[in-house]
């Protein structure tokens, strides 16, 4: 029996990055009281900001769906993991980690969307569905955002 191929993501969730391992305020963390809670908010807080794409913004009323509460979040700001934002807290060095902002994940998903169109349109012999092609499969120009 041939070994079976890796069912393929739905694309739903985004990439999760993190560079905690070689952090050197992991330690910090370590030494509060309530630090395993404390990090497993971190983790999952991290999950949750990628599905939303929130930037790394958490709000308080995430905390509920991360299991965790305020003092969670304080210890989370005192080791420097976070940082207060509005309403909640940003994760520090969110995007310098890796992780794609919104705007990243939309403009790749246009893209996605725009060459998914030409390809029906070369195979298929359909006519374009994104809005962004001519009769001929050419990219029309964009004179908003092309300036």
């Amino acid at each position: 029996m041939a070994p079976s191929k890796p069912k393929k993501r739905s694309g739903r969730y985004g990439k999760v990055y993190s560079d905690i391992l070689t952090d050197t305020k992991l330690g910090v963390l370590f030494q509060q009281p309530g630090a395993h809670r404390a990090f497993t908010v971190w983790a999952l807080g991290l999950a949750l900001a990628a599905q939303q794409l929130s930037d790394g913004v958490v709000h308080k009323a995430d905390l509920r769906t991360l299991h965790g509460s305020v003092k969670d979040a304080e210890t989370l700001v005192f080791a420097g993991f976070w940082e207060i934002h509005g309403d909640g807290w940003r994760y520090v060095k969110y995007e310098e980690a890796g992780n794609m902002t919104k705007a990243q994940v939309e403009h790749l998903k246009r893209e996605g969307t725009i060459s998914q169109c030409l390809r029906w349109m070369r195979e298929k012999e359909q006519a374009c569905t994104c809005g962004e092609h001519d009769e001929d499969g050419n990219r029309i120009a964009n004179l908003v955002g092309d300036l």
